[in-house]
């Protein structure tokens, strides 16, 4: 997978798993290359919660964990908490959890505050009905250091900017869907991607039209975010213009706007939009 490509890293997992599995069963010799170099080839257990982890433990060796829920398959749900809540919790490497339901989101937000030290690709997905409380601000045990890809959907999360700061490998990020209780005030988004000198693509979206009243004074100085090319936005256009207001972007190549009021639309003479870093204005 290429730095600017957004195709998931997940599905290039499954179809390299499924490539060496089978050179693994050509002959045993093979096997044994294959399984004496795990971290060298990139090898991946992809784990669908089709079976319970033991089964698949008892055939594969230990190698790093790819959780990919699969919904067509019964118990699923159940399969991937259990792995969450096991020992192998040290070896997962990539989550793809998406439409999270009202039954499980509690558990599993509750299994992941603990560190997962290997994880590098994080979507955390609650279906629409989900009825959900706020992921704690031990999430991830509040650190993810080797975190390269991180998306949230309709995840009630204001504590995200302390795990933010931590993540400072960063190089896709997409918040969409925020709910009102996951509400970010744009000055604790900027600290936290100040130190996010790998971001390529931002893609921030909210659900309603909320945002304070009062609106706090302009940035003294700006945080440069030197690697991003893509902001795509969905909200209120005052978040925007005080977003852009506190951040530098030098190779910004693409700006998405979509906003809410559609009555406000016309922003683009506001001063904070054109003395962003965007050649595109």
């Amino acid at each position: 997978m290429s730095r600017t490509s957004t195709r998931s890293p997940i599905m290039s997992s499954w179809r390299y798993f499924i490539s060496v599995r089978t050179l693994i069963h050509v002959c045993q010799r093979w096997r044994r290359v294959v399984f004496a170099s795990p971290r060298r080839l990139n090898l991946a257990l992809v784990y669908t919660g089709k079976r319970p982890m033991s089964e698949i433990q008892d055939v594969w060796p230990v190698l790093p964990v790819v959780i990919f829920h699969a919904l067509e398959f019964s118990n699923s749900w159940e399969n991937v908490a259990a792995v969450l809540e096991s020992e192998h919790h040290h070896r997962i490497c990539q989550i793809d959890l998406f439409d999270i339901p009202t039954s499980y989101f509690e558990r599993l937000a509750a299994a992941m505050q603990k560190p997962l030290p290997e994880l590098t690709y994080l979507a955390f997905s609650a279906a629409r009905t989900t009825v959900m409380t706020h992921l704690p601000d031990s999430f991830l045990g509040g650190s993810a250091p080797l975190l390269r890809i991180l998306r949230f959907n309709n995840c009630p999360f204001p504590g995200i900017p302390k795990l933010l700061v931590s993540a400072n490998q960063l190089e896709f990020l997409a918040l969409s869907d925020i709910p009102n209780a996951g509400y970010i005030p744009p000055q604790d988004l900027v600290t936290a991607l100040s130190v996010m000198s790998r971001l390529e693509i931002l893609h921030l979206g909210f659900r309603y039209e909320l945002y304070p009243e009062s609106r706090p004074p302009p940035a003294l100085t700006r945080s440069v975010l030197p690697a991003l090319f893509l902001l795509e936005f969905k909200g209120v256009h005052e978040y925007l213009e005080d977003l852009l207001a506190q951040i530098d972007v030098p190779l910004l190549k693409y700006l998405d706007m979509i906003f809410s009021r559609a009555n406000l639309y016309p922003v683009l003479p506001r001063p904070q939009l054109r003395q962003s870093s965007c050649g595109y204005w």
